[in-house]
C-alpha cells in the first residue's frame, strides 16, 4: 500500500452508485409505506377517490383521465367532464380532504427520504468506516479527506445529509413534486436541470473526478485496495516523519 491518491475509478463510482440508490428507492419505499399509515394518508386517499367517484356517477364522466384521453373525448363528454370538474372544486369537503392528502404527500416524501438517507449513507458509513455504503463496501471504494485523513463524522454528516440529502436530493424531488402539480415555473425547473449539470461538470473538470458533496465536504472516493488512510492528523504527520527518515538514511549509503 502507498500514501499517493489512490482514485477510485469512474466506472466503480457509477456501479455503486446505482446500487446505492436502489437501496435507498427501496428504503424509502418501505417508509413511505409506513408513514402513509400512521398519518392517515391512506384513509384521506380512499376518502377523496369516494368523492371524485360520487361525481364520476352523477355526472356519468371519468375524471382521473390524461390529457390525451381528455382530447379524445366528444364535446358533450368534454362538458360532463368540465362540470364534474367545477363541482369538485367547489366541494369545500373534497378540498379539504385534497389539501391534506397534498400536505402529507411532501411531508412522506421529505421524512421518507431522511429515514433513507440517515440510515444508509450516514449510520451505514459510520458502521463500515472509512465513509462505506453499502454500494461502495462492494465495489471496495473508501471516503477520505483530502489529506488522507479517516472521514470525521462532522465531515459524513456534511457530506450525507446537508449536501447529498437536502442539495443534491430534496430541491430536484420537491421541484419535480410542483412540476407534476403543475406549479414549478420555469426558473425552479431551470434549478433542478442544474444541479445534475453541474455535477458532471465537476466530475468530469476536477482533478480527483470530485461531485459536489465531495467538494462541500472536502472528501474523496478512493479505491481501498492501494489507498492508505490515517486515523488522524498525528498518525499522519508520524507517517511522513518516517518516510523521510527512511529515505535520509537511504541516502546515506549513496
Amino acid at each position: 500500500m502507498q500514501y499517493d491518491l489512490q482514485k477510485a475509478s469512474v466506472l466503480k463510482r457509477i456501479a455503486a452508485f446505482i446500487f446505492d440508490t436502489m437501496m435507498i428507492l427501496i428504503a424509502f419505499s418501505l417508509a413511505a409505506t409506513l408513514l402513509s399509515w400512521a398519518t392517515g394518508y391512506n384513509r384521506y386517499s380512499r376518502e377523496y377517490d369516494a368523492i371524485r367517484l360520487s361525481y364520476e356517477k352523477e355526472y356519468g364522466i371519468d375524471i382521473d383521465i390524461s390529457a390525451e384521453e381528455y382530447d379524445a373525448l366528444s364535446d358533450e363528454a368534454k362538458a360532463k367532464y368540465e362540470a364534474a370538474d367545477t363541482a369538485i372544486k367547489a366541494d369545500e369537503n373534497a378540498l379539504r380532504v385534497y389539501g391534506l392528502m397534498f400536505n402529507l404527500s411532501i411531508v412522506i416524501t421529505v421524512v421518507g427520504l431522511l429515514l433513507s438517507f440517515v440510515l444508509l449513507e450516514l449510520v451505514v458509513p459510520l458502521l463500515f468506516k472509512n465513509g462505506q455504503t453499502l454500494g461502495k463496501k462492494m465495489f471496495g471504494i473508501g471516503i477520505m479527506q483530502y489529506n488522507g485523513v479517516c472521514l470525521s463524522g462532522a465531515a459524513l454528516f456534511v457530506r450525507s445529509i446537508l449536501v447529498k440529502y437536502t442539495v443534491e436530493t430534496m430541491i430536484p424531488v420537491l421541484i419535480l413534486l410542483m412540476v407534476m402539480l403543475g406549479s414549478a415555473g420555469s426558473v425552479a425547473v431551470m434549478i433542478a436541470l442544474a444541479i445534475p449539470i453541474l455535477q458532471l461538470a465537476l466530475l468530469v473538470t476536477t482533478k480527483n473526478r470530485l461531485v459536489l458533496h465531495d467538494v462541500i465536504a472536502s472528501t474523496v472516493a478512493v479505491d481501498l485496495a492501494s489507498q492508505l488512510i490515517f486515523p488522524s492528523e498525528q498518525a499522519l504527520l508520524e507517517y511522513k516523519e518516517k518516510v523521510a527518515a527512511q529515505k535520509a538514511q537511504e541516502k546515506k549509503y549513496f
